[in-house]
């Protein structure tokens, strides 16, 4: 694997971190109200919004039926923890 290959790599998982945090805080918001919590929600709000849209489209196109919030930040979160897991071994390969 080259330089370039683990620079992007790395920049992509920084960015998978940061929107795996912001979907734990609206998560744990939807739980239980913890105050401290709320100003990150609030800096996260559009990017958790659009990535929840996302999500909520391709599952009605796979499953034809519309998730819950919740369900959809379970799912979304998922995903990205899947996805964080193999682009190493996707890069590896290529």
């Amino acid at each position: 694997m080259g330089i370039l290959t683990k620079v992007i790599l790395d920049i992509v998982g920084v960015g998978i971190d940061i929107l795996e945090f912001f979907i734990i805080v609206r998560l744990l918001l939807m739980w239980r109200q913890i105050k401290w919590l709320v100003p990150f929600d609030t800096a996260g709000k559009d990017l958790v919004n659009s990535f929840v849209a996302a999500v909520n489209k391709c599952w009605s196109r796979w499953r034809n039926n519309e998730l819950t919030i919740k369900s959809q930040l379970i799912v979304g979160l998922i995903t990205l923890v899947v996805l964080r897991n193999v682009l190493p071994v996707i890069a590896v390969l290529l």
